[in-house]
């Protein structure tokens, strides 16, 4: 009898043993995407910073010259509907690192981007949520139809709002990743 009790109890403590592992092996797994996910980001961060800036400092010397209006119109034109796709893009990144991120701190229920946002607002990634909660309409009237005045109400919140948001965001992750990397060392 205390064979097969030994037995017994060894296959438990091997089970236990592979469970761990596993879960290692997940939460390992869950650390890497998010980080991975959130280098992302910041790759489309900054395609977008790239654009608000050239918007912010070259449009001026375009509007100087009269003879050009109609090109100035369609390169305005373009740059806005190129400004509008990377805001899109960068939304969609920002979303799937909270969400990521909140599947590594144990929640795995966040399932689109009004969960991932409401998770990120609650957990203190981001701090106004209603910029976030705005995003995402902005993102669902460009991705149904394109209709100028909506186009231009977006241009307008990406310049005025979800860029800053977005870089906020940015260095939020940025700090919670340094002090996870810094904090291996004293584990």
């Amino acid at each position: 009898m205390g064979k097969i009790k030994y037995l017994w109890l060894s296959g438990i403590f091997k089970c236990l043993r592979l469970r761990a592992a596993f879960i290692d092996y997940v939460m390992n797994e869950q650390d890497i995407r998010w980080e991975q996910r959130f280098s992302n980001y910041k790759k489309a961060l900054g395609k977008l910073e790239e654009a608000v800036n050239f918007i912010e400092h070259d449009t001026v010397l375009k509007e100087q010259i009269e003879e050009r209006e109609n090109i100035t119109k369609i390169l305005n034109d373009l740059i806005k509907q190129g400004l509008i796709q990377s805001f899109e893009y960068t939304h969609e990144m920002a979303w799937n690192v909270m969400k990521d991120y909140a599947a590594y701190q144990g929640n795995a229920e966040v399932r689109g981007s009004r969960d991932a946002s409401r998770e990120a607002f609650a957990m203190g990634l981001i701090a106004d949520g209603e910029v976030w909660m705005e995003m995402i309409r902005s993102r669902n009237k460009t991705s149904h139809t394109y209709n100028e005045e909506i186009a231009d109400e977006i241009f307008n919140n990406i310049l005025g709002d979800y860029f800053h948001a977005f870089k906020a965001f940015r260095d939020k992750m940025e700090e919670i990743k340094s002090g996870e990397q810094g904090s291996l060392f004293y584990q």
